[in-house]
């Protein structure tokens, strides 16, 4: 039985007792005394969180101004501040939750809960004892899942909490009336008692603010549910929890055998219908301990919505609980699953931020640039799913921050240049003054001039040899300044069905544009190179030279302030190193045959896939008004992974032509 109905079965019970015997013999009424000084508080929170939610007062401990002390229930609470070091959802996450518990070791009197409160996340243990020792271990292990800072003391709903009203006061007028019944010792034993147990109740607790408060708690006494329904549940009621601004679940230890002598009780009693059902209730349980080494626990899920697989409905007693964590539900660890407790983790670092998504529950995806081990970054997709788009809204961002050099085969980022007022080389009619000069003393340029066989002495005859390749193509080429911030260096006037020549030029200007970023070091990143459609290099035979020199691009552009990113249609037009290695991966939508090879580079996860193959394309979003394109998208140095929607900018495509 739930304990609130526990304690109003007792209440009604012992009133019941002694109005019919207090006629007989009226010191009867004395056995109400136990009774309100050990549940007289649970029925007045009970009653008052009716009309509002509310939680006890808590205030600083003397020997540690981080811990909060709750002096009505004698319990310590210390919080952290956390972000997650790994992505994982529903299923994915049921190893990392039983380590985590493992590691834990709860012990008797001791909870630990996870709190989200906006885009937000922290944990806090709660104790019955004062074990600074224990603190510091529950630290540790929490260190090895979590970027863990630690807080002040959560002594209050951000010092804005308001206090009680005194209507709780009135109800000594049922005591007054039940008198009639119960005799003068309820006038002069009860009636003050409960007076003084109001009083410590409104003085003790305060009404909580509408932006920290939870209103959802579960009602349900236990989830008996088996592996196979938890492993189809673990996911859903996940995005539920993600889906809200405000949740949390604690959880404590609850002892092996309470399971297993309610078992031995059940499977030795009487052959009855309830029998049957309660070891069909039993029997996943047993299962679920015995092969999965899964424990029994006690959860107390709180939120702001409903959810009906756990019969999570509105009370607003939730908020009382969060705090006085008397009335959990009897489950097994691996119900953890069904909190996303290891999503969502954000980059931390100082310096600028750029929003690069939202994830599937419209939280944004923020990455610190300064603060990536290396910037370089990879898009993964298909034609049709919003590549070019994509990057062209990323880029937007990023240029109000850094400088912007794109090579563009198919001038998908002219438009892109008219909006953020880049330098547009139409290449080859148009090159850049020095690009003689930067190659003939470029170390890269060595091994491509050797693999192309290209015969030069200096500056001046690469030059000539630069004029005379333009010239097979019917330009001649006018040789102008590289300046400003941002350039896009289209070579869409060849045309596609040259693909070889697409690739020479865009070769010999990936080596320019590099070889002019690496004159100064400087750790902050000051350039973006954008490499568009990274497979017309492939067209120039020179697969394994280019490979080495984009290697050495990659590993040193950090110390002198530059990023590349690559965008490619599929994984396996990119080496292997740098797609394993970058720090920022996105993979857009797309069916499973274009998929195929990101899912085993990538190691994608099922619900990767699913939600990948489910992607809808630009152009079907935009009937509903802002277009976007999905992706899963991946972030170094830890394994944080995001079911994203990007938001493409309008301003940068034409029009669709009906």
């Amino acid at each position: 039985m739930k304990y609130y109905n526990r304690v109003l079965l007792l209440f009604a019970g012992g009133l019941l007792f002694v109005a019919v015997l207090a006629p007989q013999w009226p010191p009867v009424a004395l056995l109400l005394v136990p009774l309100i000084l050990m549940h007289g508080e649970d029925l007045l929170v009970w009653l008052y969180s009716r009309f509002a939610p509310i939680e006890p007062i808590r205030v600083k401990h003397p020997d540690d101004e981080k811990c909060a002390y709750d002096p009505r229930h004698r319990l310590y609470h210390w919080l952290w501040k956390v972000e997650p070091n790994r992505s994982l959802f529903g299923v994915e996450s049921a190893e990392a939750i039983h380590e985590l518990y493992n590691k834990l070791s709860l012990q008797r009197g001791e909870w630990l809960t996870y709190v989200v409160i906006g885009d937000e996340k922290f944990i806090r243990f709660t104790s019955r004892r004062f074990d600074a020792a224990r603190v510091k271990q529950v630290e540790a292990v929490l260190n090895e899942f979590y970027v863990v800072t630690r807080e002040g003391a959560w002594a209050g709903p951000l010092g804005c909490g308001r206090p009680l009203r005194r209507w709780p006061y009135l109800t000594a007028a049922f005591w007054l009336f039940y008198s009639l019944l119960g005799g003068a010792w309820v006038l002069f034993a009860v009636l003050p008692l409960w007076l003084w147990t109001v009083h410590r109740f409104v003085t003790g607790y305060v009404e909580v603010p509408l932006m920290v408060r939870f209103t959802h708690r579960s009602l349900a006494e236990s989830w008996p549910a088996s592996r196979q329904i938890l492993e189809l549940l673990a996911g859903a009621d996940a995005r539920i929890y993600a889906s809200m601004p405000r949740w949390a679940v604690a959880f404590a230890d609850r002892p092996p055998t309470e399971v297993i002598k309610k078992f031995q009780r059940t499977y030795e009693g009487r052959d009855t219908g309830k029998r049957l059902v309660r070891l069909g209730e039993l029997t996943p349980l047993l299962e679920r301990i015995s092969q999965y080494n899964e424990r029994p626990i006690l959860i107390f899920p709180f939120g702001t919505a409903d959810v009906h697989t756990q019969n999570v409905s509105l009370d607003y007693l939730a908020q009382a609980e969060m705090w006085r964590l008397k009335d959990g539900v009897k489950a097994l660890t691996g119900d953890l699953m069904r909190f996303p407790i290891f999503y969502g983790g954000q980059l931390l670092g100082k310096g600028r931020y750029i929003t690069l998504a939202y994830d599937r529950f419209g939280r944004p995806v923020s990455v610190p640039i300064d603060a990536l081990p290396n910037v370089h970054g990879v898009i993964v997709g298909i034609s049709g799913m919003g590549k070019s788009w994509t990057v062209a809204s990323w880029l937007k961002q990023l240029a109000r921050e850094v400088g912007v050099v794109v090579i563009d085969p198919h001038g998908d980022y002219e438009r892109w240049a008219e909006v953020v007022g880049a330098r547009v080389y139409k290449v080859p009619a148009e090159l850049p003054e020095d690009l003689p000069e930067v190659l003939a003393r470029s170390v890269w340029f060595v091994p491509v001039a050797a693999a192309l066989k290209i015969d030069y002495k200096g500056p001046e005859s690469l030059r000539s040899y630069l004029e005379e390749e333009a010239a097979r193509k019917g330009f001649r080429p006018n040789f102008v300044k590289f300046e400003g911030r941002h350039h896009v260096f289209s070579i869409s006037l060849i045309g596609q069905k040259d693909s070889a020549a697409q690739g020479f030029w865009a070769t010999l200007l990936l080596i320019y544009i590099l070889d002019k970023l690496t004159e100064k070091k400087t750790e902050r990143l000051e350039y973006v190179v954008l490499f568009d459609e990274v497979g017309v290099l492939d067209t120039l035979g020179i697969g394994d030279v280019l490979n080495r020199i984009l290697r050495d691009m990659v590993r040193g552009g950090r110390k002198y302030g530059f990023a590349v990113w690559f965008v490619i249609q599929l994984a396996t037009m990119l080496d292997r190193m740098l797609l394993e290695t970058a720090s920022i991966v996105l993979v857009l939508g797309g069916p499973m045959r274009s998929l195929k090879h990101s899912v085993e580079i990538l190691v994608l996860s099922p619900s990767d896939i699913s939600y990948l193959t489910s992607a809808l394309t630009p152009y079907e979003t935009s009937l509903g008004g802002q277009p976007y394109a999905t992706g899963v998208l991946m972030l170094a140095p830890r394994e944080i992974k995001y079911h994203v929607k990007i938001p493409l900018d309008p301003q940068l495509k034409p029009p669709r032509k009906e």
